[in-house]
């Protein structure tokens, strides 16, 4: 490691290595959805922060609104997008800004 400073003080150097929490904010295992409800999450990272987050349906992106405020992760789910199938496998991955990252997986009826 290299570092210029133009200003004598006290330097620290961290390693982040503890993943995000993610947390549900209900029981969502084999829960039947309505078209547009939602599940909501409360996912932190009090090292480097959120970096980024992708959530998934059967493999399928599927849209996540992040407020950075309370911590507070909404996923709308659409019903019209999805196929027919009844059971999908919910995923979502939550990375930090140093690339640590949570994954919630569950499965959800639609």
């Amino acid at each position: 490691m290299y570092c210029n400073a133009r200003n004598l003080g006290r330097y620290a150097v961290c390693i982040d290595t503890i993943a995000p929490k993610v947390a549900p904010l209900g029981d969502y295992q084999l829960k039947y959805f309505a078209n547009n409800s939602k599940m909501r999450f409360k996912i932190e990272d009090k090292e480097s922060g959120i970096g980024h987050y992708e959530a998934r349906l059967n493999g399928q992106w599927v849209m996540a609104s992040y407020d950075a405020k309370q911590n507070l992760l909404e996923v709308i789910l659409d019903k019209k997008r999805l196929k027919t199938d009844n059971k999908y496998k919910f995923v979502l991955s939550v990375y930090d800004n140093c690339g640590n990252n949570s994954c919630y997986e569950v499965f959800i009826c639609l």
